[in-house]
């Protein structure tokens, strides 16, 4: 199955404009209508869904040739799931049946999404103490104010924390697509969090000057997508 999505705008200008990579893949295992599936769904750097795959695990663990495919589909692009220690495992076994004798290629384009938010977390507390130093100093600047705000103490653990905080819904669907879906939105939603943070830059001068220009996304996952955007595998 393949299919191409766009996602609602969200009122502000996104800072993933210029990466120079195709971005990232969720991945994730369940049940199709026909039994147990392996789902594969691209997401642009801008959090966008821009393409989705559904093959059956009996196809996918045992076809070179659909292996292969899916390795295909993976390659130059981030890798996540809803557990992250997931994705190893299961590009593992394509690689294996794919016959592609290659170094796991695949463990430095893994990212977590609670890592990231955790990095938008942090982010926004640096941004804040520079602006509280600048008030602090006597100039004149307002604190800064979120759409939405997150306790210190929010960070959570598990991807199902990251859910809640997001408001992401479950989704209609077979439980593989409906898996891939809600980390596809929250992927999306991290995406708008991290842009809103990181245009504090754009606002205000002092920001930038202390901490740089505006990055497209939270540094691991940033990190993930460039190694990913570079590696071209033996395929």
């Amino acid at each position: 199955m393949a299919a191409t999505t766009t996602e609602p705008e969200h009122g502000f200008v996104n800072v993933a404009t210029h990466v120079g990579a195709p971005g990232s893949a969720v991945l994730a295992l369940g049940a199709d209508d026909d039994g147990d599936a392996v789902a594969l769904w691209h997401v642009s750097p801008q959090g966008t869904r821009t393409g989705a795959w559904v093959f059956s695990q009996d196809e996918a663990f045992a076809s070179k040739d659909t292996a292969r495919q899916l390795v295909g589909l993976l390659e130059r692009r981030a890798l996540t799931a809803r557990r992250p220690e997931d994705v190893n495992d299961v590009v593992q076994r394509l690689v294996a049946t794919a016959d592609l004798a290659t170094e796991p290629w695949w463990e430095r384009q893994i990212f977590s999404p609670m890592q990231a938010f955790g990095e938008i977390m942090t982010r926004r507390s640096v941004y804040e103490s520079t602006v509280s130093a600048v008030r602090d100093g006597g100039r004149s600047a307002a604190p800064l104010e979120w759409t939405q705000d997150f306790a210190a103490s929010s960070v959570p653990e598990e991807f199902e924390g990251i859910r809640r905080l997001s408001r992401t819904g479950r989704t209609a669907g077979t439980a593989v697509v409906a898996e891939a879906l809600v980390v596809c939105r929250v992927l999306y939603w991290l995406v708008q969090v991290w842009s809103e943070t990181e245009q504090v830059k754009n606002r205000r001068t002092y920001v930038r000057d202390a901490h740089g220009k505006a990055e497209a996304l939270p540094p691991s996952w940033l990190a993930a997508v460039r190694t990913a955007g570079a590696n071209r595998l033996p395929l």
